[in-house]
């Protein structure tokens, strides 16, 4: 990027900001709400950097940080929820029940579009968004990702696709734990960055994998009894690190048993486009860009079936694959 976005005003009931870096960019965020910065800081404890590092100047002005995000939680007093950044704005109210949101493109005013979500989520939703922009050249992909003996592995697929599920249990036949909703891959340098924010844990995920939880746990949606777990807390000493990415499976539904099939690059280059997350460019340009790095990777499809048996069959996959490739540097 040419130009780094700065959030001028600073509004004088906002607390201080937390500051986060993520893969090589600081991020600022600023809220009039302590349980807005505090869900964030445990669902981004692992990038976090500290709090009241950016501050308001007399003159209303943030000049201590290159990006920053501001976040308006006036649903009680007004029904208003409002995210903005110099990218665009999100503007969220309650009617019945249900959460509709708005956005609107700052660089790109044609750009706009609405939606149904909860605040938190929206949140998520909205840095993500960004980070996919102060990131570039790095593409993020809705994907889950792990790596083993220096070799990265992605699944993308859509939500409540059994993303989380799979990789917590890759984690107990010791691979180790980058993301399980963010790939981040850097084209330039070839390399697949870790992403280790929280992780969503369902019930019936919990069940499968006998999983435990610490008293550090937070119960999220009452009616799934989904807990946000930092993953040092469910699989110590598998945080993993930056790796070379080798693998792109895509999980494509649940069969009686589980089963691979080899695609070609060129048919994973547009299945994978659904999964880019991304508010800019054209999407012949995007496809240009992935095209060299989706080359580069084994593509399959995943039909996947007992959770056991499906992380046997990765586990074949990539270990005998990287067998002669072992180091005690990069050991699984």
């Amino acid at each position: 990027m040419k130009d780094d976005p700065i959030v001028q005003n600073h509004p004088a009931d906002m607390l201080p900001a937390d500051s986060y870096r993520f893969v090589n960019r600081e991020v600022a965020l600023c809220s009039n709400s302590a349980q807005i910065l505090g869900h964030f800081r445990f669902l981004y404890k692992r990038f976090f950097l500290g709090n009241g590092a950016v501050t308001a100047s007399d003159a209303g002005e943030v000049k201590a940080q290159k990006y920053m995000m501001h976040i308006v939680d006036n649903l009680h007093s007004s029904n208003e929820f409002i995210i903005r950044d110099n990218f665009g704005s999100y503007q969220l109210s309650e009617t019945e029940g249900s959460c509709r949101y708005t956005y609107e493109d700052a660089l790109i005013p044609s750009r706009t579009f609405e939606g149904f979500c909860d605040p938190l989520t929206l949140m998520s939703l909205a840095l993500l968004r960004a980070l996919s922009r102060l990131l570039e050249p790095c593409h993020l992909i809705h994907a889950g990702a792990v790596s083993w003996n220096n070799c990265g592995i992605i699944f993308p697929a859509p939500a409540d696709r059994g993303k989380t599920t799979l990789v917590l249990k890759l984690l107990q036949k010791g691979f180790r734990f980058l993301s399980d909703e963010i790939a981040c891959i850097n084209p330039e340098t070839f390399r697949l960055e870790p992403f280790p924010r929280a992780v969503n844990v369902r019930r019936e995920s919990r069940r499968l994998l006998q999983l435990e939880y610490g008293p550090s746990a937070v119960l999220q949606q009452a009616p799934d009894l989904t807990h946000t777990v930092d993953v040092e807390d469910i699989a110590p000493g598998r945080l993993g690190q930056s790796s070379e990415p080798q693998y792109l499976i895509f999980l494509k539904g649940i069969g009686e048993k589980p089963g691979l099939e080899r695609i070609s690059p060129s048919h994973a280059l547009f299945d994978v486009m659904q999964f880019v997350l991304t508010t800019a460019g054209e999407p012949s340009t995007l496809l240009l860009k992935l095209a060299p790095v989706i080359d580069r990777l084994k593509c399959f499809n995943l039909v996947t079936g007992n959770i056991d048996a499906t992380a046997g069959l990765i586990t074949d996959l990539v270990s005998a694959a990287s067998s002669k490739e072992r180091s005690p540097e990069h050991g699984p």
